[in-house]
């Protein structure tokens, strides 16, 4: 097994390394969590293959009868979880990209070393005593939970979606936001400084403003400074506000510089031709490799107002922006005005940008991977079966973390389309052993209670694994790795309750309705 997992993440990473993608914080995630999906693949082999060791196989025909029980469940689930994060593809953060297609990489890989790279080894290893066992001691509480599910399934199903869309209507509590500097704790350096700065410097965060003024109008006209000037005062007075820097205010120290430093000229000059002249003083009066440059373009037709903003979150520096652009649309109706840029505006608009092309994203991938299992399985009603317990999963745990955090940033706009290649996983080996005891001439209630009773002791062992590994990210003391692997965890055990409780009663439900219908078209 530990080979097969450090092939993977290597196999991964050199991929990646030839195709260009570079190391970031978010994908460098991507080692643990295809960790923990090449030890889910292993595990349900390795636990075929005990199943035929102890029913008395020899090793050769136990490798191939957990071939033959595991080939397809393992091949299908490795598409579908590749399929759940090329779905980050999406994404407008290009790290994002880079840790779906690095981790599709090594679960692809991890498929492909379970199947062809384990089974070799095992065929060479010493095996232990082989005994026969009647029943594991972990079947009968299996057995009972499927029992329970098929008991009224319909009243368990109805109790069942109704309790999850309780709490996950409270996912509107959640408010898409973030703060740049605060995904780093107390110790990283950067956020040091940043909280230094803050509270005893001038603030991080900017907003720029390109301004050209009426056609033939140039940026030293007193019409044009005094508007600006209006816009400044009303700038600095706004709430969120640290600084505005502005050309104005070099006019004024100019003019005043001028007539003796007087107070009385402390303002913007009356007469355009002074004015001109004025800056072009100021400019040629700078020493070397000093310029106006980064204020005033060159010909004098554009200028840039920078706004520094006191600490706030994502949306309240968009808001600030709109804000501000508004009084700057009022006072220059026919000019020219750029909408509001630096980077950490650019950073407040990803958030809500990508949570809209992460839906889009998470419709697709849950309809690829729901026609993967109907088209593998034959089944379009074990396909559309597989809908609805990998689809609460994510609407529960983000209606918990409505409860308990109500924020939700940029790396968790990222889970619904990750986690449901995930948490499929285990609906697949369900619906797979259903199918297969069907085929096998078991009734309606013997295959689903074979196919929680075989594959539940695996489901749960992977999902402990998985669980496991996504809690080891929540540890980062990068917030947006540590709430992605709490997100992941917590959406992973709740998908295991509903695959336990929710499937086996779809499964009897579908069933009777299917048979009812059967009958009702004999008798016609």
């Amino acid at each position: 097994m530990t080979l097969t997992i450090v092939s993977s993440i290597f196999i991964a990473l050199g991929s990646a390394g030839w195709l260009g993608m570079a190391i970031t914080s978010p994908s460098a995630s991507a080692p643990l969590i295809i960790l923990t999906m090449a030890v889910a693949d292993c595990i349900h082999f390795l636990q075929g293959y005990r199943q035929g060791i102890q029913n008395g196989l020899v090793k050769k025909d136990a490798l191939q009868y957990s071939m033959r029980k595991h080939r397809l469940p393992i091949i299908l689930t490795s598409l579908t979880t590749a399929v759940g994060f090329l779905s980050m593809n999406f994404s407008d953060s290009p790290p994002f990209n880079d840790l779906g297609n690095i981790t599709a990489m090594g679960v692809l890989a991890a498929m492909l070393l379970t199947l062809f790279l384990v089974p070799a080894l095992l065929a060479v290893l010493p095996v232990g005593r082989q005994r026969k066992v009647k029943q594991q001691g972990s079947a009968k509480p299996l057995e009972r939970i499927a029992q329970w599910s098929m008991a009224k399934p319909g009243l368990k199903i109805a109790v069942i979606v109704v309790c999850s869309l309780v709490v996950a209507a409270n996912m509107v509590r959640n408010d898409i936001d973030d703060t740049l500097f605060e995904y780093f704790d107390h110790s990283y350096a950067v956020r040091q400084a940043n909280d230094f700065t803050y509270a005893n410097l001038t603030g991080v965060a900017s907003i720029q403003y390109a301004i050209r003024p009426e056609k033939g109008e140039l940026v030293t006209s007193p019409d044009f400074l005094n508007k600006l000037d209006r816009f400044v005062a009303t700038a600095r007075e706004t709430q969120g506000v640290y600084h505005v820097q502005s050309l104005t205010d070099i006019m004024k120290r100019l003019n005043s510089s001028l007539h003796n430093d007087a107070p009385a000229f402390y303002q913007l000059p009356t007469d355009p031709d002074l004015s001109a002249q004025t800056l072009l003083l100021y400019d040629m009066s700078l020493p070397y490799g000093l310029t106006l440059s980064n204020q005033v373009a060159l010909d004098k037709q554009e200028l840039r107002v920078v706004v520094t903003a006191k600490k706030m979150s994502s949306n309240d520096l968009v808001s600030l922006e709109a804000n501000l652009r508004q009084q700057l649309l009022a006072l220059f109706p026919e000019s020219s005005i750029s909408p509001g840029v630096s980077a950490d505006i650019m950073f407040a608009h990803i958030g809500y940008r990508n949570n809209v092309s992460m839906l889009t994203a998470s419709a697709g991938a849950l309809l690829v991977i729901s026609l993967l299992i109907g088209l593998i399985l034959r089944s379009v009603r074990l396909g559309l079966i597989s809908l609805l317990p990998n689809v609460l999963p994510a609407s529960i745990a983000f209606g918990l973390w409505g409860i308990l955090v109500g924020e939700v940033g940029l790396s968790l706009s990222v889970i619904a389309s990750m986690t449901l290649g995930i948490v499929v996983d285990d609906t697949i080996h369900l619906l797979y052993r259903f199918h297969t005891a069907r085929k096998e001439g078991q009734s309606e209630n013997e295959a689903i209670v074979t196919a929680v009773r075989e594959t539940g002791v695996a489901i749960i062992g992977t999902t402990l694994v998985l669980s496991a590994g996504f809690l080891v990210l929540a540890s980062s003391s990068f917030k947006m790795n540590a709430d992605m692997g709490l997100m992941t965890a917590i959406t992973i055990m709740i998908a295991l309750i509903l695959d336990l409780l929710l499937v086996p009663a779809l499964l009897k439900v579908t069933g009777q309705s299917k048979k009812v219908l059967r009958q009702q078209t004999q008798t016609a």
